[in-house]
């Protein structure tokens, strides 16, 4: 190649020369050795351009017909199975027939979508399984709507952020004592809102007082679903009654919503499931779609994979 490359140059040469030198009568010698360059050069670039390439796919083919690529997973041996018939453990997940349904689903899902969604939801992350375990999701909670994330951190991150913001000063998020959740905090240094903590209703009431007629104005409470708070949950609920504030709960995988609270909440944020990963956010029709116009998490990060949320749609049917 780089022969090639000096001859072709070499002719390059030769002919500038000739085309912008003064008229000057060169030796017989010379011009003949121009000549001889120029007809090389013209030579070198049909072999580089025609000839060059061909041997080039010729050599490839013969590597490819040859190359033996080694295995990305190493074949499984007798102790080594996949499956296997007689399990040594009893409470084994795959003795549970729920397990293996959403196993089917998601090796499914691989085989019809791939490993990922290629993209946000908002840019072309969106396939039919998302739309589809929304909708059952929403029907499963009695909601309006309902967002899937690719994880619970996002969910709650992004509900934060796509609280429609006043013109009062109190944009404030007030979490209720012992809420573990550490996208409630990164959600709010995004939005840019301060966490205040409270440990009672009364306690909320309280504060929402001193801050006079807008103290609950563009206000977001957020509270965990666990047992030990449907006490708090039931108060809030009823100061719900009375101020208008975004009620959001976060619900984990063991927690379970008091009675009359669901209907007095605004969004409900939570994990699909520990082996699968993948959030939501379920609740009333209108904050649910400013999350698909100006949540983060569902903007600018990678959908949830397919297999996943095929193998949480399972789990739900």
């Amino acid at each position: 190649m780089r022969a090639f490359d000096y001859v072709i140059a070499a002719a390059e040469a030769c002919a500038m020369v000739e085309l912008f030198s003064p008229p000057v009568r060169l030796s017989a010698p010379l011009q003949s050795a121009m000549t001889v360059i120029l007809v090389l050069g013209c030579v070198a670039v049909v072999a580089r351009h025609f000839l060059l390439p061909r041997s080039l796919r010729k050599k490839a083919r013969a590597f490819a017909a040859h190359y033996k690529p080694a295995p990305l997973v190493p074949a499984l041996d007798a102790t080594h199975t996949a499956h296997p018939s007689t399990p040594s453990n009893a409470l084994a997940p795959r003795t549970l027939p729920h397990i293996d349904a959403q196993a089917r689903a998601a090796e499914e899902a691989l085989v019809r979508y791939g490993v990922g969604a290629c993209g946000p939801r908002g840019f072309f992350g969106t396939l039919d399984v998302h739309v589809a375990l929304e909708t059952a999701l929403a029907r499963h909670h009695g909601a309006e709507a309902c967002a899937v994330y690719s994880s619970a951190y996002l969910a709650v991150s992004s509900v934060l952020g796509a609280v429609p913001r006043t013109d009062g000063e109190r944009q404030v998020v007030y979490a209720a004592d012992g809420t573990p959740c550490e996208g409630l905090a990164d959600g709010a240094v995004l939005a840019r809102r301060p966490v205040v903590t409270f440990w009672s209703a009364d306690g909320l009431a309280e504060q929402f007082r001193r801050g006079g007629a807008a103290g609950a104005t563009g206000a977001v409470v957020v509270c965990d679903a666990q047992p030990r708070n449907w006490w708090l949950l039931t108060g809030l609920a009823a100061l719900r009654e009375r101020h208008e504030f975004a009620f959001i709960v976060i619900d984990e995988s063991a927690a379970a919503l008091p009675p009359g609270v669901a209907q007095r909440i605004d969004v409900r944020v939570g994990a699909l499931s520990t082996p699968y990963g993948g959030g939501y956010a379920s609740g009333r029709r209108t904050p649910v779609e400013r999350q698909r116009l100006g949540g983060l998490g569902y903007c600018f990060s990678a959908a949830l994979p397919p297999h996943a949320a095929a193998a949480a749609l399972a789990s739900l049917k």
